[in-house]
């Protein structure tokens, strides 16, 4: 019937996005609990207001980082540059 792809709408890209950010926070909070030993509930909430380009480098990061509390400050930060530029 219709030629139409949802992608190549706003809403479609933003539905996109947003199953981005979601699928990195999850995978992100995955590694973090693995790594330092801490239980996913902790760690999902700090992960939210930080946007998916913020989850994929909090994700490189990880490799070099020895405490949660190496990742907490990161993301405090990182919150704190956020919150700035809005």
């Amino acid at each position: 019937m219709f030629d139409f792809d949802i992608s190549q709408t706003k809403v479609g890209q933003e539905l996109l996005e947003e199953g981005e950010k979601k699928a990195a926070k999850k995978l992100i909070a995955k590694q973090m609990s693995k790594k330092f030993d801490i239980q996913l509930r902790r760690i999902m909430p700090r992960l939210e207001p930080l946007r998916t380009v913020d989850m994929m480098e909090l994700g490189e990061n990880l490799l070099t980082m020895n405490s949660f509390e190496d990742a907490y400050q990161w993301i405090n930060n990182r919150k704190q540059m956020i919150k700035m530029a809005a």
